[in-house]
């Protein structure tokens, strides 16, 4: 069985550790904090028609990865005010949910599904986990990595504009199934 060693116990981190012990592979993760998920708190929003076709990404991400998180709130009402146009959207529109180091968060879904203890307070060096394990995974979050691999890529993609949320946010077409 290969030995794996897993650097970061954000999403990814975990996400693959989970991925790996489903598939019969128990790595090691490691985590320089003293708990999962990014130092500040903080909401994040999944509106499910910016998902489509996925209606529901809780079922999507339970029924494909068979990983469980739960969210902290429903969004059934969305309110958008424009220079000339007004929008009421009553529906089940998707969901909020915590990230952070607080035991209600994303992160801490994750980690509560893993068989085996976290290694916290982990200062490790990657020349070091190479020599005690076969595959490293890199998840850090920071990117130092990759840009020290000079595998690095930035790719900033931000299409949105006022008018596709004022076609897409129609009752008529947020309907799924």
């Amino acid at each position: 069985m290969p030995k794996v060693a897993i650097i970061g116990a954000g999403i990814s981190g975990l996400a693959a550790a989970i991925e790996l012990k489903r598939n019969g592979i128990s790595p090691v993760v490691f985590e320089e904090k003293n708990k999962v998920g990014p130092a500040v708190s903080f909401a994040n929003v999944s509106f499910k028609f910016l998902f489509r076709p996925i209606c529901d990404q809780i079922k999507y991400l339970k029924d494909t990865y068979n990983l469980e998180i739960k969210p902290i709130s429903d969004i059934n009402l969305l309110k958008i005010q424009g220079p000339n146009k007004r929008f009421t959207v009553s529906s089940h529109l998707g969901y909020s949910f915590l990230r952070g180091k607080d035991a209600h968060s994303i992160e801490s879904h994750l980690a509560a599904q893993l068989a085996y203890p976290i290694e916290y307070d982990s200062n490790v060096k990657h020349e070091d986990l190479l020599k005690e394990f076969d595959y490293l995974l890199v998840a850090d979050g920071s990117g130092a990595w990759s840009k020290k691999l000079t595998i690095w890529q930035s790719t900033l993609r931000a299409g949105y504009e006022v008018q596709l949320f004022l076609d897409v946010l129609t009752p008529m077409k947020l309907k799924c199934g």
